[in-house]
């Protein structure tokens, strides 16, 4: 199942929420009970704050990288250094190395390329 995103500010309380709606004088989340055709009832205790039990979650702040680096860099090394135990002929051994030395220029560009934090002149700038 795919996931979706829906771009809102975190609402402090259900009244503020865009994924409530009211019923007569009644509050419902759409959210919580799709199978009703209204949503979940919210009590008035929901008017005043967000309760635990919403299903709203911040997104993560952005940290930089959609990878960690690192652990790229290492299984992109490990693999060359595999392929360079492996035995070819000698024209795939050429390829091999130039296959390093691509590996080498991401892994050189990987560490000096900013961050999006960083690009953006964010907090780790």
């Amino acid at each position: 199942m795919s996931v979706v995103v829906i771009g809102m500010d975190m609402p402090n309380t259900c009244e503020e929420c865009k994924t409530s709606c009211e019923v007569g004088s009644d509050m419902h989340c759409l959210v919580t009970d799709a199978g009703n055709k209204w949503g979940w009832k919210l009590s008035e205790s929901g008017f005043y704050s967000r309760p635990d039990w919403c299903p709203l979650r911040p997104l993560p702040e952005k940290h930089g990288r959609l990878i960690d680096a690192e652990a790229f860099k290492a299984m992109c090394r490990e693999t060359v250094a595999d392929l360079r135990e492996t035995v070819f002929l000698p024209h795939e051994k050429k390829m091999v190395e130039r296959l390093a030395d691509a590996t080498e220029a991401l892994c050189l560009d990987l560490d000096e390329a900013p961050t999006i934090v960083e690009a953006e002149g964010g907090r780790d700038a």
